[in-house]
């Protein structure tokens, strides 16, 4: 029996030698590993020490180091061909290194000569020019290391640091016990305080402060903006950032008092904490308290600070005033806006556009409140802007000035570069332009931070018209009665204009337009204009012609052609020569309306009626006489009916009509004239 006890002694010990050594065999020993500098996201240089109990090949085995998963690995292949003096393995150059592609966040140093001997102490160095870059948020952390021979990971912590915040002030507004408390907390973030939107701020509180359980967005703000979100996680407010906040900026946590922290009951002083993502360690203010009776009026506004520039809110004010007091009396509260009278206060007061003067106080049976007075300057509207150009501009010239005046006061931008103003409300810039499309955005800012835009498109467009004249062909050419105006005009789209009318031109260009003057001159000026719409670019010719008014009438026995005043036109029938009488007949109607009468036939008695004004010529076909203004007189010849035309004697009804007739016989020419 003791034989086997002692074996099994034997035994035991030779299993826990073997596994020490195995132990041993599988695991480098001794790890240590630091970091300089240790800031949060710097380019650090890593030294890693450890003891390998195994030999070491060189330029085969393998170190390997695996990084936090928040740590930043350069690709370790590209930077070792770069800056191969960058990976140290006992002061000399790696033989090789890469990342271990199946494993996050690895690499591998292949060892150099002349190799590590077992027991050695190893030292590895990443130099910081190799940017092997250290996680971002600041923390303890774990770097694992192995080799090719001792295959288990080992593993060693290392700190990863970050500034503090700097500069922590705070104030509450009562500093009064169990008051229900505006807090203000101001501090400045340090060299590495930088966070980014959607990390925290935190606010810890000592324990005698009543904090919300439910905390509200609308009532903290953090440099003037609404958190993400706000929560509570035992005596620590979590506020998220919505904006973010640079290294070295200042920042303001304002808590109002419809937010809910109440003070504590007892009187003393107590700490308030404040750290962020980036700067965790902690920084306190102290905060003194005091028993005392006190009343008191809070206005709170939505929104809960100016949102614009300036003092301004650019939005339509809401104001709530929340009257407090410790005592078991219930206080009513007074204000008046601008001129206006005192009166209770019972619902939120809306503040419309303007500088308005608030006042307002407390009372309550033994307390009264000094009367406060707040300026709140509202401004919803943005500035309008009128313009010497239109948004869309076409222009020939190669500079442009672009004049303008604000409805208030502001600044101009124009495609981001501020003009000087010509005086509060008016400017002007002047700009180079290219051919074609120049484009202008222009910005207004009045003084609370409203902006009006305007793009402006102007064309730099160099067209000249071009203006052919056909008619007159030159100076002192001779018409009669109207003037022929004839030509084309180049782009067809320009306005042509004569002696200031404007004309029809047609799709090609083209013009054809008799001027009739108004005038008997003989002599008669034509200017012609042709102006390209979208530049007003122009261009003129002038002309002096002579013009001669035909007051004739002319035709001849035989012929459909006529000539009235110089035009020629058709008849419908040709006039003829009465046999019997010898005198010429014509279209009653044709002639008489030439003249200038109006011709009317009663079918039912034959009779034509000549009228201009109040003179009148009765006609009766197949009868030898006429009345004249109710006067009988005789003609030589009857109206007659011919191709279903009524025709009467020329001579007669010309001359009673006030007009001279003349007769070619030769070339059988009758000519009328006044």
């Amino acid at each position: 029996m003791k034989k086997i006890f002692v074996f099994l002694t034997t035994f035991v010990m030779l299993f826990s030698v073997f596994t020490f050594i195995k132990g041993a065999v599988n695991s480098i020993g001794n790890l240590t590993v630091s970091v300089n500098p240790s800031d949060r996201g710097a380019y650090g240089e890593y030294k890693i020490t450890f003891v390998s109990h195994s030999d070491l090949k060189q330029g085969y085995d393998r170190i390997y180091l695996q990084f936090p998963q928040e740590s930043t690995i350069p690709c370790t292949s590209c930077a070792y061909a770069h800056c191969s003096d960058c990976f140290l393995i006992n002061g000399t150059r790696v033989a090789g290194a890469g990342p271990v592609y199946d494993l996050p966040k690895t690499v591998y140093f292949t060892v150099p000569s002349p190799g590590i001997k077992a027991n050695e102490t190893v030292e590895i160095l990443i130099k910081e020019s190799a940017s092997f870059q250290n996680p971002t948020v600041p923390g303890d952390y774990t770097l694992k290391v192995w080799t090719d021979q001792e295959p288990e990971k080992a593993q060693a912590p290392f700190t990863i640091t970050s500034t503090t915040i700097q500069n922590l002030a705070a104030s509450a507004d009562p500093e009064f016990t169990n008051a229900n408390i505006m807090l203000s907390l101001d501090f400045t973030t340090g060299r590495l305080g930088d966070v980014m939107n959607g990390k925290n701020v935190y606010v810890r509180f000592q324990d005698g402060f009543i904090l919300p359980q439910k905390p509200d967005t609308n009532y903290v703000t953090i440099n003037g903006e609404n958190p993400g979100s706000v929560s509570l996680k035992g005596n620590t407010l979590v506020l998220q950032l919505a904006s973010s906040i640079g290294k070295n900026a200042n920042v303001k946590v304002k808590f109002y008092p419809s937010f809910g922290i109440v003070s504590p009951n007892k009187q003393g002083s107590y700490l308030i904490e404040v750290f962020t993502d980036s700067e965790p360690t902690p920084v306190s203010v102290k905060i003194d308290f005091k028993d005392k009776d006190f009343l008191r009026t809070l206005l709170e506004t939505t929104p809960s600070e100016p949102n614009g520039k300036n003092g301004y809110f650019v939005s339509n004010v809401i104001v709530k005033l929340i009257a407090e007091t410790n005592t078991s009396e219930t206080p009513t509260t007074y204000y008046k806006l601008d001129e206006g009278d005192y009166k209770v206060f019972i619902d939120p007061i809306v503040i419309n556009d303007g500088i308005h003067t608030l006042k307002y106080y407390s009372k309550t049976k033994s307390l009264t409140e000094e009367e406060k007075s707040v300026t709140l300057k509202v401004d919803t509207k943005p500035p309008d802007i009128t313009l010497n150009i239109k948004d869309l501009t076409y222009t020939y010239e190669n500079t442009l000035s672009i004049k303008g005046e604000l409805s208030e006061s502001g600044d101009v931008y124009i495609n981001g570069i501020k003009l000087n103003m010509l005086s509060p409300l008016s400017f002007e810039g002047i700009y180079a332009l290219k051919d074609g499309q120049n484009f202008f955005h222009l910005v207004a800012i009045d003084v609370a931070g409203n902006r009006n835009e305007k793009l402006l498109t102007v064309v730099l467009d160099t067209t000249t018209p071009v203006l052919t004249v056909d008619s007159p062909k030159s100076n002192f050419e001779k018409f009669s009665n109207s003037v022929l105006v004839k030509g084309n005009v180049y782009p067809s789209n320009c306005f042509v204009l004569v002696n200031g009318k404007m004309i029809e031109v047609d799709a090609n260009g083209n013009f054809d337009y008799k001027l009739i003057p108004s005038s008997n001159n003989n002599m008669l000026p034509v200017n012609l204009k042709a102006i390209y719409p979208l530049t007003d670019k122009s261009v003129e010719q002038k002309f002096i012609v002579f013009f001669e008014k035909d007051n004739t009438i002319k035709l001849q026995v035989g012929s459909k052609t006529i000539s009235v005043f110089g035009e020629t036109k058709t008849l419908d029938v040709e006039p003829f020569i009465d046999r019997t009488s010898g005198r010429t007949l014509v279209p009653v109607r044709f002639i008489s309306e030439a003249l200038g009468f109006e011709v009317s036939y009663n079918a039912k008695t034959k009779t034509v009626l000549l009228q201009k004004n109040n003179f009148k010529i009765e006609l009766i076909v197949g009868s030898k006489f006429a009345i004249v203004n109710s006067v009988r007189k005789n003609l030589d010849v009857a109206p007659v009916i011919k191709d279903a035309r009524t025709f009467v004697p020329l001579r007669f009804i010309s001359e009673v009509m006030g007009y001279k007739v003349e007769w070619n016989a030769e070339t059988k020419t009758i000519t009328i004239s006044p």
